[in-house]
């Protein structure tokens, strides 16, 4: 009897550790891979471009079980605004206002959707009253220079990974719009050249080795542990 109840012991040690270790293993194995970052440019407004990040390649086991896409872009214009108004003004300035936006779809499925919303002024400065030429120059005019404005954000999804998975590229349309105005006046002009975004975006994918590898490391922590119990 003695040995019956102490090979039930064993056996019970032996699944009990098998059972933590798998656990253990799979909490502690979740890893990450991510792309390198794909840079996009295009005129606006409004404007787009596709990219290709690379899928995922599941070979070996792996088991997707998270996908993140990153980006960060701004908007961007070499900005010339004038008043039109009858009275000088000392808090003239420039708005801008815009969105960059990235896409994953699978037809007419959106898998990842991700938006940069874009706001921000410049200013204020002083200008003279309306000197009757409208010609963006003189003392009624500012030459705001370039003005670039940025944001970052991402967006994750955790399901539904068959478009994310093989050994080729998923395509990402970045598109955007945006727009510039004339603040601290009652008239204005307003001149943008060079309008445009730019950025980059980059994918993550998080994962696990597949469960027989795991089930292999716990099975083999097992083994230790009888190892160690037929030594004493």
């Amino acid at each position: 009897m003695r040995g019956l109840s102490k090979l039930i012991a064993v056996v019970a040690g032996v699944a009990l550790l098998v059972a933590v270790a798998g656990t253990t293993a799979s909490a502690a194995t979740v890893t990450t891979i991510t792309s390198s970052w794909v840079p996009f440019a295009f005129a606006l407004s409004p404007g787009s471009q596709s990219i290709n990040l690379p899928q995922f390649d599941d070979s070996g086991g792996k088991v997707l079980t998270k996908v993140t896409l990153e980006m960060s872009g701004d908007i961007h214009a070499n900005v010339v605004a004038e008043n039109l108004s009858d009275e000088a003004v000392s808090n003239f300035g420039v708005n801008v206002v815009g969105l960059v936006t990235g896409q994953v779809k699978d037809g007419l499925t959106t898998l990842l959707n991700l938006n940069l919303g874009i706001s921000d002024a410049a200013g204020p400065v002083s200008v003279g009253a309306f000197d009757g030429v409208q010609d963006l120059m003189g003392t009624d005019s500012h030459d705001f220079g370039t003005l670039s404005y940025s944001a970052s954000n991402s967006v994750s999804r955790t399901d539904t990974f068959t478009y994310f998975i093989g050994t080729g590229t998923i395509p990402v349309l970045i598109s955007g719009n945006g727009g510039f105005s004339v603040s601290g006046t009652s008239a204005s002009d307003i001149e943008n050249t060079s309008f445009g975004s730019s950025g980059s975006a980059r994918v993550t994918y998080e994962f696990t080795p597949e469960p027989a590898t795991m089930a292999l490391l716990g099975l083999g922590a097992a083994g230790m542990w009888l190892k160690r119990r037929r030594g004493k």
